[in-house]
């Protein structure tokens, strides 16, 4: 089972993933990755950033995975919640993850994906 860092140790327990502004056919493509793996778990969808914001506040994600754009206002970073980010032109995407700093995580694949969500 994946774990998550409480305030007294490491205690396993799922990690809850919003996906936020990411396109129909790419989340079920993304809930379709994380419902395979035992300890991920898809706990919301929103569709624009009010709805982003509003969700952060009342699910409290672990992680928070949204579709990038250069000219786009990524939602306001909740205490605890990791942000990574997805871009791609239709032919090839890639992974980032936006906090603490910017990193690439590189290609997106499958593998990736789920590696960086159970990674902190």
């Amino acid at each position: 089972m994946a774990t998550v860092a409480g305030m007294h140790g490491t205690e396993p327990r799922t990690i809850r993933i919003l996906l936020a502004e990411v396109p129909a056919t790419l989340a079920d493509l993304i809930a379709g990755i994380v419902a395979d793996e035992p300890g991920l778990e898809v706990i919301g969808q929103t569709e624009g950033p009010e709805e982003t914001h509003a969700a952060l506040e009342r699910l409290r994600p672990d992680v928070v995975i949204i579709r990038r754009h250069a000219d786009e206002c990524l939602p306001p970073r909740a205490p605890g919640v990791r942000l990574l980010a997805i871009a791609g032109d239709g032919e090839a995407g890639r992974l980032d993850q936006l906090h603490p700093f910017p990193t690439a995580l590189g290609r997106l694949s499958a593998r990736r994906l789920v590696q960086s969500l159970r990674t902190g």
